[in-house]
């Protein structure tokens, strides 16, 4: 068997096999084209993002988070937190402060960025204030 360069044998792995008869004898549907002819749909470098509101940014919630975090939070290495709950309660208590709703992927932004490990969907340890008063603790 004769060695083929890898050039050649790339070139083999890329031609396609042109219209041919099927097992069941009829012709494959209309002419194979290989890849390379296809045609190239240019694509922006950068699409097109919507216009992020000011309430999405992090450096708008930076201040109410800090705020949220010494009134209503215990920081504890041996206590985990869902995020969930977390946001929940982070967004009823800054909607009592006249603010409006977060999203989650903010949120866990905010949270990392102070400093807290997020895994499992647990922060580690950060508890709300009203968690340990439920729990006598």
């Amino acid at each position: 068997m004769p060695t083929l360069s890898r050039r050649e044998r790339l070139r083999g792995l890329l031609e396609l096999p042109r219209a041919s008869k099927r097992e069941s004898g009829e012709s494959l549907p209309g002419p194979v084209l290989p890849v390379a002819s296809s045609p190239i749909v240019p694509v922006s470098m950068k699409p097109e993002m919507p216009e992020r509101k000011p309430t999405d940014e992090l450096a708008a919630w930076q201040a109410p988070f800090a705020r949220w975090l010494e009134s209503a939070c215990m920081r504890d290495r041996r206590c985990s937190s869902g995020v969930g709950c977390l946001h929940r309660r982070f967004s009823e208590w800054n909607a009592r402060q006249g603010g409006s709703p977060s999203n989650r992927a903010m949120f866990q932004g905010l949270i990392r960025e102070s400093g807290f490990l997020i895994s499992e969907g647990l922060v580690s340890g950060l508890v709300t204030r009203d968690v340990l008063e439920e729990m006598n603790l």
